[in-house]
């Protein structure tokens, strides 16, 4: 699968997910073909401006930027004044929102005050909500064996959304720590898992738990190598390994 903007990547067991620049003034078209190009699909993606006025409180990336505005429904003229509490501030109008890149990870809150031509200006607040977190890299896990995997840098209130193959457990990690999982494969496979801002939210990250078999004993030939004069014997066993790569 390929795409012609942005960065596509493996998300929660089939699905694959997207990460595509936006502009702020216009649709922006894409390509995404299959199969090496036996199937093409073309569609675009806009970028819809929050309403500070309206909005409820966001949860969103580090890195991510959104197009704030603050307009009532009806207004035409005016003025607009954004504020990103202890950041910067923003001048515009009703129909030129700003965008602001939130760069940090923590809450922040963005002020909009509209000012109509005459009468008295309205403003509210918004909860910008911004999270930072990341796999530590891809865990190799025995199948149908339960694998620890501490990940101190994915905070708890991430969203995990896995593979439906795959048995993810969170275990009590206590202070400090992180995250802790257990995770669990039923096969020699690549099983994907993805975090998320959020319930449905923007993906933070992706990471895949790679399922490997060992099999010995039963599963393999036992045979004996060699027999001592005091009668001991040396005993040989097959070993089988197996993995996706």
């Amino acid at each position: 699968m390929n795409i012609s903007t942005g960065s596509l990547h493996h998300g929660a067991g089939s699905q694959w997910y997207a990460n595509i620049p936006l502009a702020p003034d216009v649709a922006t078209p894409f390509t995404v073909s299959f199969q090496s190009g036996g199937k093409v699909r073309t569609n675009s993606v806009a970028w819809k401006p929050t309403n500070i006025l309206e909005a409820d409180s966001l949860t969103i990336r580090k890195g991510d930027a959104l197009l704030l505005t603050a307009i009532p429904p009806e207004a035409t003229t005016g003025t607009v004044v954004i504020s990103v509490l202890g950041v910067t501030n923003y001048n515009t109008g009703v129909i030129s929102p700003v965008v602001h890149t939130f760069n940090e990870s923590g809450t922040f809150y963005a002020v909009g005050t509209y000012t109509p031509p005459s009468g008295s200006a309205v403003s509210s607040i918004l909860e910008v909500n911004v999270l930072d977190g990341h796999f530590p890299g891809n865990p190799v896990a025995w199948v149908n064996v339960y694998r620890t995997w501490v990940c101190s840098n994915l905070p708890q209130v991430v969203i995990i959304d896995h593979d439906p193959r795959l048995t993810v457990r969170q275990t009590n990690s206590g202070s400090g720590v992180g995250r802790v999982l257990n995770v669990l494969s039923t096969d020699p496979e690549e099983r994907y898992l993805v975090a998320r801002a959020g319930d449905g939210g923007p993906i933070l990250t992706n990471a895949f738990v790679r399922g490997f078999r060992f099999g010995y004993a039963s599963e393999g030939d036992i045979t004996t190598k060699n027999v001592c004069d005091t009668g001991d014997q040396l005993i040989g066993a097959e070993m089988i390994a197996s993995s996706d790569v």
